[in-house]
């Protein structure tokens, strides 16, 4: 039985999602360092709240939060055997793989932030979709020339396009019965949209003191485990605009020998998406835990 590590992306950002953390001294330095390079607050952004869902500061704060939360468990933890990170929760595992510093990874999340910002031309938006047939879904997004950003798993899509794009795809999906769910991203994140971020992205992460991850990452495009720091660049920045297979990064976690995965908050999408797929698995949030120290003996109990 096998450990794995999951990073959620965008959109469960929550005011309280660093409470856990408040006084555990591992954490703290992740916070401190982190903030140095920012220049501003974590917790202070987190208690006024204006614009938590903004791709500025939600990339940061979910990137450094997450690893925060694992300085501060993994002494508690048996070694994983891998991290898989969703959307900007790959840039997030590099950090808890040990190939970014918290002062390197704040800077590239600013800088993937801002980028992504800066590449989209028109305002766009992402949706969740579900509960029909591949083949049809496959047309109307030829039709509504939207792109699939995300494969989570049969029938389970994230679409994403600009806004009237998606906006005609919504009442085109709705006559077939297809269940939509906006997301909280305004960026159409991994579609054909963000092309033009990906070369920029990619100097930003060869400038930067990147190492070698000492824990395989699952590469969010393809589903293989990176080990170098080469591979960890080019897969990193060409997420950016492509599509995200997490369903191939759940088979290759399988395929590695994990059984029981934790999430490292915020929310509870990707715990929730491995119960729904592999029942037979553990899966939790570390947002399900009241403490840091029931995380741990859970993870102690079920492996």
């Amino acid at each position: 039985m096998r450990l794995g590590v999951l990073c959620p992306g965008q959109g469960a950002q929550h005011p309280a999602m660093l409470d856990k953390l408040r006084d555990v001294c591992a954490a703290e330095e992740v916070l401190g360092a982190a903030e140095r390079t920012l220049g501003w607050s974590l917790r202070d952004t987190l208690a006024s709240a204006p614009d938590l869902y903004t791709n500025r500061v939600a990339q940061p704060l979910i990137c450094i939060g997450q690893l925060a939360t694992w300085e501060a468990i993994k002494r508690d933890l048996p070694a994983p055997a891998l991290f898989a990170g969703y959307s900007v929760g790959e840039l997030a595992a590099y950090g808890c793989a040990a190939s970014l510093t918290a002062g390197a990874l704040a800077y590239l999340a600013v800088q993937r932030a801002a980028i992504m910002d800066e590449g989209v031309r028109e305002p766009g938006a992402l949706v969740a979709v579900s509960g029909g047939p591949t083949a049809a879904l496959m047309e109307l997004c030829e039709q509504c020339q939207v792109d699939i950003a995300i494969v989570n798993g049969p029938e389970h899509f994230v679409l994403g396009g600009p806004s009237h794009a998606i906006q005609r795809f919504e009442e085109a999906a709705a006559a077939r019965a297809f269940r939509v769910t906006p997301l909280n991203v305004a960026v159409p994140a991994h579609t054909s949209l963000l092309s033009p971020a990906i070369d920029r992205f990619r100097t930003e992460l060869e400038r930067c003191a990147m190492t070698n991850p000492t824990t395989p990452v699952l590469a969010g495009i393809t589903g293989l485990p990176i080990r170098t720091r080469s591979a960890a660049i080019e897969h990193l920045s060409r997420q950016i605009g492509e599509t995200v297979r997490w369903e191939s990064c759940m088979e290759t976690a399988l395929e590695m020998g994990c059984t029981v995965f934790l999430e490292l908050g915020p929310g509870q999408a990707l715990s929730r998406m491995v119960i729904q797929r592999y029942p037979h698995l553990q899966a939790r949030s570390t947002e399900e835990f009241r403490s840091l120290t029931a995380v741990s003996r859970w993870v102690e109990e079920v492996l």
